[in-house]
């Protein structure tokens, strides 16, 4: 696979229109800054989606957050398929399945450690939207959370005590209302990381295609 526009477009999220030229491995955006890195576009990209979810989590409910995290998920679950795949322009993502796309994405290389907190977030979603009515509550969010793997959990223990920091004082809430509260926290966290993870794989997968075209 060459280096072109769209490529390019999809590694950096930006649209075709915004890349002016490219020569070889190099190519110049229509910005001011015509010396920003690889590295700096993706961390500015992945930061940038991140809090986008964050803040579209932070005022949904329980449907929303799910419909919302799951929408981000499958987006760069999709890319990473697109980076991964030996030939994408063959790719049909709107007649695949979620399940299928997850299957696919570990064909291709994605971290296996993943599986299980992908399968999970795809059958909550299908639950859903056959009970919309369903509220998220304190076994659902901990049979989220025991999908991850001991290092994911770890860094979604730090990154819940950093969210929870960030909120208004919750220890005036009592029973049902702080039991919901955690619940709440813990459905959150567990799609921005969940989100974060698959984000790390695309970026992973991109550069090897990269690595890979420069030694062609």
């Amino acid at each position: 696979m060459r280096l072109d526009k769209k490529f390019l477009a999809t590694l950096l999220g930006v649209t075709e229109s915004k890349i002016t030229s490219i020569k070889g491995l190099t190519f110049e955006l229509d910005a001011p800054e015509n010396s920003i890195t690889f590295k700096t576009l993706l961390d500015e990209r992945r930061i940038k989606k991140f809090r986008s979810l964050a803040t579209v989590l932070a005022a949904e409910d329980d449907l929303g957050k799910i419909v919302r995290s799951h929408n981000y998920i499958e987006n760069e679950l999709q890319e990473f398929i697109f980076f991964a795949a030996p030939s994408p322009t063959h790719l049909k993502f709107d007649e695949m399945e979620f399940v299928e796309k997850v299957r696919l994405a570990l064909i291709l290389g994605l971290n296996s450690d993943l599986k299980p907190s992908l399968s999970a977030a795809g059958k909550l979603r299908n639950r859903l939207a056959h009970r919309l009515d369903m509220k998220i509550g304190q076994d659902e969010a901990k049979t989220l959370v025991s999908t991850f793997t001991p290092p994911i959990k770890q860094r979604f223990q730090k990154r819940l005590q950093s969210t929870l920091s960030e909120l208004p004082d919750v220890r005036r809430l009592k029973g049902e209302g702080l039991s919901y509260f955690k619940a709440q926290s813990q459905l959150m966290v567990f799609f921005l990381q969940l989100y974060d993870e698959v984000a790390k794989e695309r970026h992973r997968i991109a550069f090897e295609k990269l690595q890979n075209m420069a030694w062609h």
